[in-house]
């Protein structure tokens, strides 16, 4: 008698005769499919980042200078404003060689010089200065320079008339061109020039030892002395 065969029947695959690891390999594949679908693509996210810091480098790599330059500026003017000439040459420097025609600091480092005794390279700043805002005080500047580096520069006081041809009253100018004349055995017009600068207290208390020196002068020559 034939036995009958009876289908064989895997518990745990629902009567389905696929093997069961390539269902699994077909769910894996259903299941990038939804991810991919679903989510970003990760290359779109780091192109968009990649974006985001060439951008950023960009806007920081162009705002660098302005700030270097701002620490710069606030370092020298910190230094001479506490009468640290000396500190503030150096960034000074650094801003003029970067821009030339930033004038106002021209002027600000040709003072350093001169007051630091380097005249000569007070000139040179003072100079270029002129270069770019050829102001007459920037003249009287460089008539001082002038002076401080040879008092018999005619130079010296060719500049410092100019200036003060502008702005007479100006203290500073009219004590040089007192102190240019006094050196040249002009006591007259030195004294006139010294008196003019007496608006400045400080100018005036270094101008009063010439005064004496000049009625003196004059006491012992045929001139009166000035009043």
């Amino acid at each position: 008698m034939a036995r009958r065969r009876r289908k064989r029947i895997s518990k745990g695959n629902g009567g389905d005769d696929r093997p069961a690891q390539g269902r699994a390999g077909g769910g894996a594949h259903a299941d990038r499919d939804a991810s991919s679908k679903s989510g970003a693509d990760p290359r779109v996210v780091i192109g968009i980042l990649a974006g985001f810091a060439a951008l950023s480098a960009l806007v920081f790599a162009s705002s660098w200078p302005g700030y270097v330059m701002s620490i710069r500026t606030r370092s020298a003017e910190a230094a001479i404003d506490e009468r640290r000439y000396a500190d503030a040459i150096e960034p000074l420097e650094l801003i003029v060689e970067k821009t030339p025609s930033a004038w106002r600091r021209q002027v600000q480092l040709g003072d350093c010089y001169l007051e630091t005794g380097e005249p000569a390279e007070a000139l040179v700043a003072y100079a270029t200065a002129l270069e770019f805002n050829p102001r007459l005080e920037i003249r009287a500047k460089i008539g001082i320079a002038y002076f401080n580096d040879d008092p018999n520069s005619r130079q010296a006081i060719d500049n410092l008339l100019a200036a003060r041809q502008a702005d007479p009253r100006d203290a500073e100018t009219n004590y040089y061109i007192g102190l240019y004349q006094m050196h040249h055995e002009r006591y007259r017009e030195a004294a006139n020039a010294f008196r003019a600068a007496s608006a400045d207290p400080e100018l005036l208390e270094k101008a009063k030892p010439y005064l004496e020196q000049i009625k003196v002068a004059l006491l012992g020559s045929s001139q009166p002395p000035p009043g």
